[in-house]
């Protein structure tokens, strides 16, 4: 079966909330995937100004896949999400986040499931966080994403996170992201 061309967004804006250590396990997942990134038409990292230029730079010597593009002033998720949506060439684009961490079939099971479905314009993951300590873990369980499913057959739903979604670009392009949505990084 051959795979649609693919693009992967990544921004930093997220690291105004997380720890910086955040990004670099992001990428090494990437790195671990069965689909390597460097197969990506681009993996696109949309700075924000969040992430410390020494970083950015020691990341793009040991990744020399990545391509950095600075983010305009008061660039909020949303709108870097679009943004590297924009800049990207891939059929598909892949967004993860800057702060998270992925299975290593998780690129190619994205990108199968386009293959398989034509029809299909999103894809998407459930994500699940890992909370410290009683509170973190509550919140984690209740508030930010729901209880993992544990299932694996394609289900419509009426939701999805930014962090753990692909679109048909030209989808994505007619029908962008709202930048003011209402729910703070919500589905």
């Amino acid at each position: 079966m051959t795979l649609p061309s693919f693009s992967i967004v990544l921004e930093t804006e997220n690291l105004a909330n997380a720890d910086l250590e955040g990004l670099t396990y992001a990428l090494a997942s990437l790195v671990h995937q069965d689909l390597s990134p460097e197969q990506a038409n681009e993996v696109i990292l949309i700075d924000s100004g969040d992430a410390p230029p020494e970083l950015l730079g020691q990341l793009c010597d040991r990744y020399p896949w990545i391509k950095v593009h600075p983010a305009p002033a008061d660039t909020g998720y949303y709108k870097a999400k679009m943004l590297g949506a924009e800049l990207a060439t891939g059929e598909i684009i892949v967004y993860a986040d800057s702060d998270c961490l992925y299975e290593p079939h998780w690129l190619r099971t994205i990108l199968t499931t386009f293959a398989e479905n034509p029809q299909i314009q999103i894809v998407a993951g459930e994500t699940t966080t890992r909370g410290r300590g009683p509170y973190g873990t509550a919140m984690a369980l209740v508030y930010i994403f729901p209880q993992f499913s544990g299932k694996t057959e394609l289900t419509p739903t009426h939701q999805y996170f930014l962090n753990n979604v692909a679109f048909r670009r030209q989808f994505l392009l007619d029908h962008p992201i709202p930048a003011e949505l209402p729910l703070y990084r919500g589905n």
